[in-house]
């Protein structure tokens, strides 16, 4: 996916959900303007752009996350449910169109390019066991059984956005 730094994505905005890397992110599209953008989408590469609006604002982010259609199901009335799977990071360069969806010419963002890869592992280190202990913290507070999966991202980038998709901070 990186090899056009800038290409133009159709956007979906959505209020309530931000999209991360390698998380699937399940849709019921039904509004007409999404039913053209989903055609479109899957007669092209099957990717689209999830993007955090911002109702009170009236205004969309400046940074979202690439959603690739891994299953789709139209039914007779012609809303469809679909999975995606979020893919690269990309920002808003400008709006290209608006109607009949919205449409961007976006830049793809480079995860990858981090100077030291050792800090990084130090720094995972230490988020993992804060990590651990706002689980048990919550879990004492709560009075509830909370627990962390067994198997947590090992690379630091991949575990920064687990913990941005699970831990409820990116809906605020």
């Amino acid at each position: 996916m990186g090899e056009l730094s800038v290409r133009e994505l159709p956007l979906f905005p959505l209020p309530e959900v931000v999209l991360f890397p390698q998380e699937v992110l399940p849709l019921h599209i039904f509004e007409s303007r999404y039913r053209i953008m989903l055609k479109s989408v899957l007669e092209s590469d099957s990717m689209f752009g999830v993007i955090k609006w911002d109702p009170n604002k009236k205004s969309m982010a400046n940074v979202g996350c690439c959603a690739q259609i891994i299953k789709h199901q139209t039914a007779e009335d012609g809303r469809s449910n679909i999975i995606t799977l979020g893919q690269q990071r990309f920002q808003v360069l400008e709006i290209v169109r608006s109607t009949p969806y919205c449409s961007a010419m976006v830049s793809w963002i480079n995860d990858e390019n981090i100077d030291s890869f050792q800090s990084l592992d130090l720094l995972r280190d230490s988020v993992t066991e804060a990590l651990n202990d706002v689980v048990k913290l919550t879990s004492k507070l709560t009075d509830s059984q909370k627990v962390l999966p067994d198997k947590l991202p090992a690379n630091p980038m991949e575990l920064s956005f687990w913990i941005g998709a699970h831990l409820g901070g990116a809906s605020s």
